[in-house]
């Protein structure tokens, strides 16, 4: 979340207040660095996951919410990779070592805690380690606080969660349909549904099947035809509009 403000201070553009980032460069450069930085993890293609993770300058500590789910799990894009090919090869013949087979492990701890300085690979769990308690219990608090404020929504079921987010009757809404405007020989294409982005198609394209995001005005001439959809993350699909 600190990578958009830092780009916008680094540009000389005001960062807007509702950004939960702060600026790490440039002359918007927040006054104090943060103590913690986060990571999460949940979807990966058909894989779904619950994984938390917060680190300071020497430890991360990872909360993983799925504990009975395997690190590895199916993603098509990357299990057709040669390199997992052949990490899957050396895992059924039993040729991977202690260290390498830590991944493909069955099931995960539900915590984790690595001392990043001596450990940066993540090899060592230290949540068992008497001398990390104080450690632990610091890296644990500061997850749980982060989560209460910006994470509250990570362990409803997608199910569910799609209905909060479609108030207040939970039927997915529409987007609108697209609107055309004709001027000098130009179409600007717009959608009243804020967030919405356009795609249309140009009957004087070369392949009349290839569709463009719009960005820009089309340029139009006599005996074209421009179709257009919308549609906005989470929102059904406009029906087609069509300008002649």
């Amino acid at each position: 979340m600190d990578f958009a403000p830092t780009v916008l201070s680094l540009a000389g553009v005001d960062i807007p207040g509702y950004m939960h980032g702060q600026a790490f460069l440039g002359p918007q450069k927040a006054s104090e660095p943060r103590s913690y930085i986060y990571a999460a993890r949940d979807r990966m293609d058909p894989a779904i996951d619950n994984m938390r993770a917060v680190r300071d300058k020497r430890y991360k500590y990872i909360r993983n919410y799925l504990p009975e789910r395997p690190y590895v799990q199916f993603i098509p894009y990357r299990d057709q990779m040669i390199l997992m090919q052949e990490l899957f090869k050396f895992e059924r013949e039993d040729k991977l070592d202690d260290v390498q087979k830590i991944w493909f492990s069955k099931t995960k701890p539900e915590e984790e805690l690595y001392d990043l300085k001596n450990d940066p690979h993540e090899i060592n769990n230290l949540t068992d380690d008497p001398e990390y308690i104080d450690v632990l219990e610091r890296m644990r608090k500061a997850h749980e606080q982060w989560k209460i404020k910006y994470d509250p929504y990570s362990l409803i079921p997608e199910s569910d969660l799609v209905k909060l987010l479609w108030p207040p009757d939970g039927i997915q809404p529409v987007t609108e349909p697209v609107q055309f405007s004709m001027k000098n020989d130009t179409v600007y294409l717009f959608c009243d549904t804020k967030g919405a982005s356009i795609a249309y198609q140009l009957s004087s394209q070369d392949n009349k099947n290839w569709w463009q995001l719009y960005s820009l005005p089309v340029e139009f001439e006599k005996g074209d035809t421009v179709k257009a959809v919308a549609i906005r993350i989470g929102y059904k699909q406009s029906s087609m509009n069509t300008y002649y």
